[in-house]
């Protein structure tokens, strides 16, 4: 179905056609060009499309659809005539803005601007005499403070709204006098049809009227600048949470206060109820606290959660906390791929569905269902490893892409990936992962009592980083052995990739000549700073 098809003008406060005089446009006129003959319901077709299509990136050209009218007189009367046509205001120059709001009409409104001078603060206030016909409602930039105060009339029809601070360069270079129940006051103390509420470094308070119960989606970010401080103890945004039975998206961004400490943390928590969330599908949760992530794990209830991301500090194993996604449960394919990167400091995780990117080393897909980073400089990295696998789903995983340097007992995990067929580690951590792959275990589940972990793995990759093994004959022979074993069981490897290049491993002679293979580097270069390894089996030349 194409645009046009689907295109419906039964909206309210666009012109019918018939409506339009159409004698005053000169219609009558032979000797008019065929543009200007075109029936004004044709034109009020054109100029929507062209508006919806330059206002869907809300940005500086998303008036430009209105050059088009220019084209002759007729066709800047007609749309002139359609109020529908002049609802978006979407930046454009702080000038134009009570000219668009009149053309509008009564009719609803979707309304962008940005606040970065007096010019525009003095260009918006008239603008706010028109709340009661918001739709949808967004102002961020430096001085949107001086604007807030203004938006005391009611909105009935406002389903959006998002104010933004946005104050990057110089966050401190002007004072700010912000009373802390300056969101009391605002659209009248009621806004019955907000579904969409966004609010980035705005004071706010967990008894706001703005958290109202038809919220769906819910989006805060804080800051604690030397001027303006935006934070909400985890106690009171849990009672925020709990009126807001809809809510489907809950993304929080440096919103909690610091809790100083774990047990003043618990003790606030004592006596609040969990959150109970059944409709709520994505959670996005950003904290510098250590014990936050933990603490508000436990007091939400989202039995239907697909999409998980956070990222927080932590102080113990204990505190890596995730919430398990209900497709883990329903979808077989929905924890193909698992990625972990383990650095001194910081543990990152991600998994979904799609297949990992040999080039990139991370998921294909630009935003994966669970996603987790940590940081830390007092944990054992193996233990939070494992504290985290232990919340996972690694029955489902088909590609593991493990990146660490220190030794780690392979076997408990890949014990539970029965059917993975790819295996992703760094070179220098070789011996403990060939050892894992040449453990026989008892396993009643699947093909008789005693198996090699992971029967069905057909795809080893290692990479250097440029990090050669101390033994590189050590590892090879480690390498040919393990091929043979699992061959030998029925659990044959069938591609082998060290930085890409491929180490033939299918058939008797392949497993031999493995003992043979050496690491060999090529010379750098300017272009190429970086030590690049290849495969190179003695006599013969470099190849990928």
């Amino acid at each position: 179905m194409t645009k046009l098809q689907m295109r419906s003008f039964s909206l309210p406060h666009i012109h019918s056609p018939k409506s339009i005089k159409r004698r005053s446009f000169g219609t009558d006129n032979i000797n008019a060009s065929p543009a200007a003959r075109l029936p004004a319901d044709v034109l009020v077709y054109i100029f929507m499309l062209l508006r919806d299509d330059y206002s869907s990136a809300e940005d500086e050209t998303s008036l430009s659809w209105i050059t088009v009218t220019h084209v002759c007189r007729r066709w800047r009367e007609i749309a002139l005539e359609v109020a529908g046509l002049w609802t978006a205001m979407f930046y454009g120059s702080p000038q134009s803005w009570g000219e668009l709001i009149n053309r509008s009409c009564e009719a609803p409104a979707d309304v962008v601007l940005d606040i970065d001078k007096d010019a525009d603060v003095q260009a918006a206030l008239p603008i706010m005499h028109h709340l009661h016909r918001f739709e949808r409602f967004v102002m961020h930039g430096s001085e949107i403070f001086d604007v807030i105060p203004t938006l005391v009339d009611q909105a009935p029809l406002l389903q959006t709204l998002m104010l933004q601070f946005n104050n990057y360069e110089h966050p401190q270079d002007n004072p700010l006098k912000v009373d802390d129940n300056v969101l009391s006051s605002l659209f009248g103390g009621s806004l019955p049809r907000l579904r969409t509420l966004l609010l980035s470094r705005i004071p706010l308070r967990a008894d706001c009227h703005l958290f109202v119960p038809t919220l769906t989606s819910l989006e805060l970010h804080g800051c604690e600048y030397e001027n303006l401080s935006v934070r909400v103890p985890l106690a009171g945004l849990v009672e925020v949470l709990a009126r807001l039975p809809l809510l489907e998206k809950l993304a929080l961004e440096d919103i909690f206060a610091n809790p100083d400490t774990s047990d003043l943390l618990l003790e606030s928590l004592a006596h609040i109820p969990v959150a109970q969330l059944p409709h709520l599908r994505t959670l996005s949760n950003m904290t510098p606290f250590p014990s936050i992530n933990k603490a508000f794990m436990g007091h939400l209830h989202a039995p239907n959660l697909t999409d998980f991301s956070a990222q927080t500090k932590v102080n113990t194993a204990s505190e890596v906390v995730i919430i398990p996604l209900i497709s883990w449960t329903q979808d077989p394919t929905s924890f193909i791929a698992l990625y972990i990167h383990a650095l001194p400091g910081y543990l990152g995780a991600t998994g979904g569905p799609a297949c990992f990117s040999d080039d990139k080393g991370a998921s294909a897909d630009d935003d994966p269902p669970f996603s987790l980073s940590l940081e830390s400089s007092e944990i054992i990295l193996s233990d939070a490893v494992m504290e985290l696998c232990a919340q996972l789903p690694l029955h489902l995983v088909r590609s593991f892409h493990f990146l660490y340097d220190d030794s780690f007992r392979w076997a408990p995990l890949l014990r539970q990936m029965h059917d993975l067929e790819e295996i992703k580690a760094k070179l220098i951590n070789w011996k403990d992962l060939l050892e894992a792959l040449a453990v026989t275990v008892n396993d009643d589940s699947h093909d008789g009592p005693c198996c090699l972990l992971c029967p069905m793995l057909k795809k080893l990759k290692f990479i250097t980083y440029g990090n050669r093994p101390e033994s590189e004959g050590s590892f090879f022979e480690a390498l040919s052995t393990t091929v043979r074993l699992r061959r030998a069981s029925g659990c044959g490897l069938e591609e082998i990739l060290i930085d890409g290049g491929s180490v033939p491993c299918r058939s008797e002679e392949d497993i031999a000549d493995i003992r043979e293979y050496c690491l060999a580097s090529q010379p750098s270069s300017e272009s190429q700073p970086l030590l690049q390894c290849v495969i190179q089996k003695p006599g013969s030349a470099f190849f990928h």
